[in-house]
C-alpha cells in the first residue's frame, strides 16, 4: 500500500467503526446510558413485583396487601398507594416490555422484575421496575421520539456518505499503484 493511501483508509476505517458504533448504540440497543433510580420506600416488605391490568405497577407484600406505584416521572412525584387503581403507570397502549433495550444491571439481586412499553403517536416509552433483595425497589424509564429517531438515522446516512470517498480514495491509490507495478 502506498505512504499517499494509509491515511486515507485509517481515517476511513476508523470513520466506519465510530458510524457503525453510534448506530448500534443509538438505534439497536436504545437507553444504554440510562441508569436506575431508586423508588421510593415501601410501606411494608414486598415479596414480588407484578404489572396490573391497566399496566400499573404493584407491589405484593408478604400477607397479601397490594400496593400501586405511583410513578412520575420525576422521583420526587412517585409515592406508593394502595391497591390497583385501573391507571397505567406510564401511559395508554402499553403491553408487557420486551427485552430489546440494553440496560445496565441493577444495583443488587433482584428477586422480582416487570417492564412494559407504550406507544404513543410520535413516541415510545420503557419502564422496567425491580425488587430487589434487600427490599427497594429501583425503575429504569427510557423514552425515544419518532422526530429523534429519523434525525439519527439521516445522521448516520450522511456520515456514511462522507466516509465513502475516503474508502474510494484509497481503494484507487492502491490499484493506481498495482497499475503502475505491471510492466508493459
Amino acid at each position: 500500500m502506498t505512504r499517499a493511501a494509509r491515511p486515507f483508509l485509517l481515517i476511513g476505517i476508523a470513520w466506519m467503526i465510530l458510524l457503525c458504533g453510534c448506530a448500534a448504540l443509538t438505534m439497536i440497543w436504545p437507553g444504554w446510558l440510562t441508569r436506575w433510580e431508586q423508588a421510593p420506600a415501601l410501606p411494608e416488605s414486598a415479596a414480588r413485583l407484578s404489572l396490573g391490568q391497566a399496566g400499573e405497577v404493584l407491589a405484593v407484600a408478604s400477607n397479601g396487601t397490594v400496593y400501586e406505584l405511583r410513578y412520575g416521572t420525576y422521583q420526587a412525584d412517585s409515592s406508593w398507594g394502595s391497591g390497583p387503581s385501573g391507571a397505567p403507570a406510564i401511559g395508554m397502549h402499553c403491553a408487557p416490555a420486551q427485552r430489546r433495550n440494553l440496560i445496565l444491571p441493577p444495583p443488587g439481586k433482584v428477586v422480582s422484575r416487570v417492564g412494559e412499553s407504550c406507544a404513543y403517536m410520535e413516541s415510545s416509552y420503557r419502564l422496567e421496575a425491580v425488587l430487589l433483595e434487600n427490599g427497594e425497589v429501583w425503575t429504569w424509564e427510557h423514552e425515544r421520539y419518532a422526530y429523534a429517531e429519523l434525525f439519527t438515522m439521516c445522521g448516520l446516512l450522511a456520515a456514511f456518505v462522507m466516509g465513502v470517498p475516503f474508502f474510494a480514495m484509497a481503494v484507487g491509490l492502491k490499484i493506481t499503484q498495482k497499475i503502475k507495478k505491471i510492466p508493459e
